[in-house]
């Protein structure tokens, strides 16, 4: 097939096909056999059906189906058979809708900026050209579409390879040699581009090959007469003859096209002589080329061709050239003179300037990829009228001396363009490559090398620190997919861009939070968009249409999460709410704000489209405030919770225009539809509109097929939510302005009517929608009559005098969900109709003219109070009585309160008034305090379920295995963490049930077995008994590891305890037994005077302070983690060094051995009574204050009260009794000048050894029995020669006949190195135990903790077993017997909480090494108080008060401080 006989048979192919209707296109698609019937023409050119491909014509029937109703799909379609299906080697007859194709494909991509039709393109010209005969003019035009089609994939992908390869095909058509060389002096290849265009033209008409030859040389000769362009400079003249050249190409026949291009040359050349035989039609079509082209594609040709020529200014580089004021005025100017040069053509006048660019400015073009983000919604737009171009690139004329300057003083990248540069680099990327990216952050730089104007920036500077940003990250997983799973984790990373810095992703972060907006069922979903509407308007400056939307929206997203959460008590953030709300109308509303409610929802909802699809700016977003608010204003206003159907209506219509039309045809459909209102409602169109004739048709689609038509009748909408969110946050702010300090109840209140049960609303739902359907009939005919000529005067089409109806409607919660469509979404709430009433019709006449007085006729109330300054404030008569919680710590956010209460934080540093800042304060704190809450149920689930745990296999029975998953599990964390959310969100009270029943859960569960269960009934007591002493008895309860057999009996017998338990429960007043105590029960505690816990972590650091009137909590501000970590060390450090200096002196002759057998040498550290005096000031002071012992020094000669320590924790390693400073001087602050001090593992423990005292009769001191026991050798372990003198001192004071003598003769030899087993059986008899040896901790065996004697070692274990029932004082004169294990402080595992537990009611123990010279003198102050009287009742305080003595005389002494605060006294 020749060119020619191709060219015709496209030529026909194509005239049949173009002139097909819609209808009978869709009909051959489906059936493209039918185009053969001889009367469609295609076979009067060709022999048979079989000269066509088939799957060739069902492309080119795609082609035809687009050019009627531009779905993009078929072009893609459509382009791919073709490249699939057809060789044109073989079937060059094809060539020209490869072409048309190729154009089309190209137009796509410059109306979406979606590369894939780009490279579509680009692949459809490579074919096109390859079958082109070298040096044809076909072929030229080719090359030089398909360089400029690279050179778009070039600056619009970054791909710099595409640049080369656009240049190398420019080069290559130059080399060809041609009879008409596409030569002239505007430049070589801006002149083979404009030709390229001309002959495109032409061929879109289908004009012949032949035809062109003379079209090409007279635009030569026309170019020719143009002045050179030097350094790419260009006047307005030349860019309106190459325009008018253009225009004229794509309309007028050959013959007319080559006449008017010949006339325009002579024109601009003067040449008269030519022109007097030009018909005047000609130059009245030149003319009305010149009026009626654009400069648009023109610019975007030259810009093209002088990127191809040579290196032009970064077009990366800012520069503002939205001011064309310049350019305007230059192209009006070349418009005139050459009218004025075609009048005087005309009139046949002579002596025209041969000369006109002259008196012309030159501009140069700057240019740059233009900004069509991915984010914004793209729409595909009919064919382009003639003269007209939709262009890819941002282009301006700037004048060549504003030019310079500019290269002078460009400012470099901005991040606005850094992230259009950023969507250029991802464009072309797959799925799996975005996911690769998103996961491997590290091959980012590979990303960037890609950009030439990226790659090669250092590490330093501000491109380099946007390179790195998560949102970086956050616009590749973005792009990924659109499932919600991937929207949130865009928003995370995106919440961490700091918008002030890196504002280029302002439309980024709004069109997530758009997104997940759409899920209101999914709380994370909306705190994440909170959490990035919160960011936007951080860098929003007050006043502005930006700030507006971030106000309104964040106000809207805390309403929903405040109504998503019922079971949660979210009263600051509805206050939070309400203050946003409240700003938002003031920044935007003229009337009152409960009159405004419902508009600045709608209006943030119209903004937010506006600026999430199109990225619109602040002037345009101002405009849309205008025209929004003028429409609005006309509809008829309901009270909160009704609504209009004519207001749904336009609601739903503008939702669906706001996020579907380009802003000029959003303008007009705004004021089409206000002047359609106006008609329907009022009766007349009294006023002109601000749309011209000649597009009122077209609005009028759009309003009616996007808008009014788009959405069909449901309550289930995206509308009704909105209104919902206003009406709620009107009525609540009415009920919070007649009655200040009721938020609370009020927002319970409306929380409450929730959940009311409706009956069958579908009748009414029925009503609400025949009206809808009348309503939208009738406002469907009103605009319809705007269409209309002479439209004014016309009547209004209501239908009848049918008054407005308005629908009352009720909020429930639904029991189903929807997936988000365009105006469905995944609602919270369903909406039911209630009552149906009617608003008589409203004319213009009697609408109020004031705002106030129409709101508050509407609302029925004429005077409505001021807003209150403070929300959250508590009612008036109430605020004296009524204490504000204040959050002051957090266990997730440590360190939050330093946040919360600098009011010049970073973070709250926002565009916001101060009470508005205040109720975010306020939020922030009720969100903590709500989590902590959250995480203290949790945790307190988790320490019962700890507690009353049933094993599940023989071998967690087994001690060893319990202690090891103790130590491992999840205790030590829970006995720390879970009280102090406790306290912090759930009161003291909790706070103090939580810390007793999480701590010591090694001795609670072995104690539970020494229980009694009187008042049970007879037999369940028995069986209950029973198996407790069978599992007491049972080896694993003393011995690591035992058999499987032993394991078996006990597993068996624990399950029996359990079920036995459990029955017991059931019994109406024992459904506690064996639980943990609570709160009223533990107040017991207090009854000898104040327990103090002390607790806390690296968040925070309090005390509870136990009083039998309650508890209340202190916070230790000045309490740190580090502090405190310093003070257990240095503490330690201290008494090592403090040992060893001891010990050196004993080497030099003095007596300093210690019961610990430890190293002679320690090295020195700082001041031991510093460390005690941090103590003081940290810790104890505070809570001296608050307990107001600093105020009540007792009297010489009055006992001073009593107090109880009762650490967890870090605090367990802590001195706490021995605080203080300046011992032995006047001038001493300590815990003993106000209190004699005592310890407890818990209160539990506390409560169960003073209750052992007070059932029982009065301990007589004659009935005392005193077994004393030393050890002066011991294998393995120092010497403790001042345990003989210890043991008869003792012997001395404790009259004869009360002492238990294993052996016979003196103490001394009676009782000093004795067996275990001989001490376990006078253990029995024993109400003071007093044992001066070497003691033992077994951190991995609590249990095989004890005491070595001279055959082994007086375990724990054996002394719970033996449990003495007379066992009153442990004086434990051992090294260590009150320290703890350093894994699980918490659960008391030391010897002197052992021998609370094995029965004795008052101990003596040291928290470390004692010094071997200290025993007697502490024994001396102890037992001379005890048998002061012989025949007296013994009063347990004494002995706490006797060590306190004792210890005093060491300090007076001048006694080293870690010598005597070593001793401490636990229990009552």
């Amino acid at each position: 097939m020749t060119a020619s006989e191709s060219a015709l048979f496209s030529k026909r192919i194509w005239e049949v096909v173009k002139s097909l209707s819609l209808f009978d296109t869709i009909l051959y698609l489906s059936k493209s056999e039918a185009l053969f019937e001889p009367e469609n023409g295609i076979l009067l050119f060709s022999a048979s059906p079989e000269s066509y491909d088939r799957k060739a014509l069902y492309a080119i029937l795609l082609l035809q189906r687009y050019s009627l109703q531009s779905f993009p799909n078929d072009i893609s379609e459509a382009s791919n058979i073709m490249l699939n299906t057809i060789s044109l080697v073989d079937q060059p007859g094809y060539a020209r809708f490869f072409h048309l194709l190729a154009n089309r494909s190209i137009d796509l991509f410059e109306q979406t900026k979606a590369l894939t039709y780009l490279q579509l393109g680009i692949e459809l010209l490579e074919r096109f050209s390859a079958v082109q005969d070298p040096g044809s003019i076909m072929y030229l035009m080719a090359a030089m579409e398909h360089a400029c089609a690279c050179l778009q994939y070039s600056l619009t992908g970054e791909v710099e390879e595409a640049l080369e390869a656009a240049r190398n095909i420019v080069n290559d058509a130059c080399q060809v040699s041609l009879a008409s060389p596409w030569i002239s002096v505007f430049g070589d290849t801006r002149t083979k581009v404009i030709l390229a265009n001309i002959i495109r033209n032409r061929d879109e008409m289908l004009v012949p090959e032949e035809d062109l030859e003379p079209t090409v040389n007279a635009s030569l000769r026309l170019l020719n007469s143009l002045s050179p362009s030097p350094e790419c400079l260009h006047t307005a003249f030349q860019i309106l003859v190459i325009s008018a050249i253009l225009f004229l190409s794509q309309s007028l026949e050959s013959e007319e096209l080559l006449v008017s291009i010949d006339s325009l040359g002579c024109i601009l050349c003067g040449q008269q002589s030519h022109l007097s035989s030009v018909h005047n039609n000609t130059l009245l079509l030149i003319s009305n080329a010149i009026d009626s082209c654009s400069s648009d594609r023109t610019i975007c040709l030259i810009y093209m061709a002088d990127v191809l020529d040579a290196e032009v200014p970064d077009p990366l580089r800012p520069l503002d050239i939205n001011d064309q004021t310049a350019w305007k005025t230059e192209w009006e100017a070349a418009q005139r003179f050459l009218q004025r040069r075609i009048t005087a053509s005309q009139q046949g006048r002579h002596g025209i300037d041969t000369t006109p660019t002259l008196n012309f400015l030159k501009f140069k073009i700057h240019g740059d990829v233009l900004h069509r983000s991915s984010l914004s919604k793209t729409k595909v737009h009919e064919a382009a009228p003639v003269g007209t171009h939709i262009c890819i690139f941002k282009l301006g004329m700037v004048p060549a001396s504003d030019y310079q300057q500019f290269l002078q003083n460009s400012e470099g990248l901005t991040h606005y363009i850094f992230f259009e540069h950023l969507q250029r680099l991802c464009s072309g990327l797959s799925p799996d490559d975005l996911k690769r990216f998103s996961d491997q952050t590290d091959d980012l730089n590979r990303l960037f090398k890609k950009s030439r104007h990226l790659k090669d920036v250092d590490g330093v500077g501000p491109i380099a620190a946007w390179k790195r940003s998560p949102g970086v990250i956050a616009y590749i997983i973005f792009l990924i997919d659109h499932s919600l799973a991937t929207k949130k984790r865009a928003a995370r990373q995106m919440a961490r861009v700091n918008l002030e810095h890196e504002p280029g992703y302002t439309q980024l972060i709004h069109r997530l939070v758009g997104d997940l907006r759409d899920y209101e069922t999914d709380d994370a979903a909306i705190g994440i968009s909170s959490t990035l509407i919160n960011q936007f308007l951080r860098a929003q400056k007050r006043g502005t249409s930006m700030h507006f939307i971030g106000t309104m929206e964040l106000a809207t997203n805390y309403a929903i999460e405040f109504l998503s959460e019922p079971r949660i008590r979210r009263t600051a953030l509805l206050a939070l709410s309400l203050q946003l709300f409240r700003e938002a109308v003031e920044s935007r509303g003229d009337s009152p704000w409960f009159a405004e409610a419902r508009k600045v929802v709608m209006l943030g909802r119209m903004l937010h489209n506006r600026l999430k699809y199109f990225g619109e700016s602040e002037e345009l977003l101002t405009q849309t405030i205008d025209h929004f608010t003028t429409l609005w204003e006309i509809l008829p206003i309901g009270r909160p919770f009704a609504v209009s159907a004519l207001e749904m209506i336009t609601a739903t219509a503008l939702l669906y225009l706001s996020r579907s039309l380009e802003f000029e045809e959003w303008i007009d459909a705004l004021n089409f539809l206000y002047t359609g209102l106006d008609l329907y409602i009022n009766g007349l169109d009294d006023m002109e509109s601000e749309i011209s004739g000649t597009t009122k048709q077209s609005t009028l689609d759009l309003v009616l097929d996007g808008g009014i038509n788009a959405g069909n009748f449901g309550l289930a909408s995206k509308i009704f939510c909105l209104f919902h969110v206003s009406d709620m946050l009107r009525s609540v702010a009415l009920d919070i302005c007649r009655n200040p300090g009721y938020l609370e109840l009020s927002a319970r209140m409306y929380h409450q009517s929730l959940h009311l049960q409706l009956g069958d609303t579908r009748q009414n739902e029925d009503i609400v929608r025949s009206h809808w359907r009348r309503e939208k009939q009738s406002l469907t005919q009103a605009l319809i009559a705007l269409t209309q000529p002479n439209s004014m005067g016309t009547s209004s089409p209501r239908l009848g005098e049918v008054p407005f109806a308005i629908f009352s409607y009720q909020a429930t919660r639904p029991t189903k969900q929807t997936e988000p469509t365009s105006s469905s979404h995944n609602c919270i709430f369903r909406y039911h109709p209630t009552k149906v009433s009617y608003l008589p019709q409203v004319i213009q006449e009697s609408v109020p003219a004031s705002p106030v007085s129409e709101s508050s006729s509407i609302l029925g109330m004429p005077d409505i109070p001021a807003w209150p300054n403070d929300l959250m404030a508590p009612p008036p008569s109430f605020q004296s009585e009524l204490e504000v919680h204040s959050i002051a710590h957090s266990v997730i956010l440590p360190g939050v309160e330093k946040v919360i209460y600098n009011e010049g934080d970073e973070y709250f540093k926002m565009p916001l008034e101060p009470r508005t800042i205040k109720a975010l304060r306020r939020s922030i704190e009720e969100d903590i305090h709500t989590t902590e809450s959250q995480f203290s149920y949790l945790a307190e689930t988790v320490v019962h379920q700890v507690s009353d745990r049933v094993y599940m296999d023989p071998r967690e029975v087994q001690l060893g295995t319990r202690i090891a998953k103790m130590k491992q599990g999840s205790s030590p964390h829970l006995a720390r963490i879970a009280p102090l959310q406790a306290l912090l969100s759930r009161g003291p009270e909790r706070c103090l049930e939580l810390i007793e029943s999480s701590r010591t859960l090694f001795w609670t569960k072995l104690l539970r077995l020494q229980a009694t269960f009187d008042g049970l009934p007879e037999d369940l007591a028995r069986e209950l008994e029973d198996t407790a002493h069978a599992l007491d008895s049972c080896k694993s309860q003393s011995v690591a590891y035992v058999s499987k057999e032993d394991l078996r009996w006990q597993f068996e017998l624990e399950a029996s305890f359990a079920r036995l338990l459990d029955e017991a429960r059931q019994i109406p007043g024992f459904e506690n037994l064996l639980k943990p105590k609570g709160y009223e029960d533990l107040l017991q505690a207090s009854v000898g005077g104040p327990v103090i816990v002390l607790m806390g972590t690296n968040s925070a650091y309090a005390a509870l302070v136990i009083t039998t009137k309650g508890v209340n909590s202190v916070f230790l501000p000045d309490l740190t983690s580090v502090a405190l970590e310093n003070l257990t060390r240095g503490l330690n450090q201290a008494n090592t060094s403090a040992r060893g200096s001891i010990q050196e002196q004993a080497d030099d002759g003095g007596s300093g051995a210690e019961r610990a057998g430890r190293p002679k040498g320690a090295p020195r550290g700082p001041s031991y009574e510093s460390f005690l005096g941090g103590l003081w000031n940290l810790i104890v002071k505070p809570i001296f204050e608050f307990i107001g012992l600093l105020s009540s020094v007792s009297p010489p000669g009055n006992p001073r009260p009593r107090l109880w320590w009762c650490p967890t924790g870090e605090f367990t390693f802590l001195p706490l009794h021995a605080a203080g400073f300046g011992f032995g001087t006047k001038n001493m602050e300590s815990v003993s000048k106000y209190a004699v001090s005592s310890f407890t593992p818990t209160l539990s423990a506390l409560i169960s050894a003073r209750s052992k005292v007070s059932r029982g009769p009065p301990i007589q001191v004659s009935d005392l029995r005193s077994l004393v026991l030393c050890q002066p050798t011991t294998k393995g372990y120092a010497s403790l020669p001042n345990t003989a003198k210890e043991l008869a001192l003792v012997e001395s004071l404790n009259p004869p006949r009360q002492l238990l003598r294993i052996g016979s003769g003196p103490l001394i030899s009676s009782n000093a190195n004795r067996t275990v087993d001989e001490a376990v059986e006078f253990l029995k008899q024993a109400s003071i135990l007093h044992l001066a040896c070497h003691g033992h901790q077994d951190r991995a065996d609590p249990l095989n903790s004890g005491f070595e004697l001279d055959d082994g070692r007086l375990t724990v274990a054996k002394l719970i077993s033996c449990r003495p029932p007379k066992a009153f004082l442990a004086f434990l004169s051992a090294c260590e017997s009150a320290s703890n294990d350093q894994e699980v402080p918490d659960e008391s595992l030391n010897l002197s909480a052992a021998m609370l537990y094995a029965g004795f009611s008052s101990v003596i123990g040291t928290l470390w090494s004692m010094n071997d010279n200290d025993g007697p003198l502490i024994a001396r102050s102890i037992y001379e108080e005890v048998f002061k009287d012989p025949t007296a009742s013994l009063d347990p305080k004494v002995i706490p008060y006797a060590l306190d003595r004792a210890v005093q005389k060491l300090q007076q002494n001048g006694v080293h401080p870690s010598r005597w605060a070593t001793y401490i006294h636990v229990g009552i």
